[in-house]
Formats: C-alpha cells, structure tokens, sequence
C-alpha cells in the first residue's frame, strides 16, 4: 500500500475517533488507537508498543487519590 493511501485511511480513521471522542461509547484510550492504528499499517505490535507507552504517559495527568503535583 502507497504512503498517500495510508496517509488518507489514517486521517479518515483519526477524523472518526475524533467525533467518537464527543460521545460516550469510550473507544478514547490511547491504547485503542494504537491498536487499530497498527492494524491498518500491518504491524500490530508495533501499534500496541506505542499505544501502551501513550497510555502510560496519559496517566500522569490524572490526579488518583487525591494526590497533588507537588509545589517545588
């Protein structure tokens, strides 16, 4: 498959989880697109590597349990 359809399939397959976003269905998780990104592109653990990492990042902009960002 050429770079440019690639490129097409991705941004229609982003513009639809963009709208996906607004709605309650939960399909938002940084792990899924990865996941069905690398599915498109053929390579799906690479797709779940950088999912996963995207995911972990995602964490730390939650405050779980109260904790605060600490004030140095």
């Amino acid at each position: 498959m050429s770079t440019l359809m690639l490129a097409i399939i991705l941004s229609i397959f982003v513009a639809i989880m963009a709208i996906d976003g607004w709605s309650e269905l939960g399909f938002t998780s940084p792990l899924i697109f990865g996941v069905f990104t690398g599915l498109i592109i053929g390579d799906v653990n690479l797709g779940f590597q950088v999912g996963s990492v995207c995911t972990l990042m995602n964490l730390g902009f939650y405050n779980f349990g109260g904790a605060t960002t600490p004030n140095y």
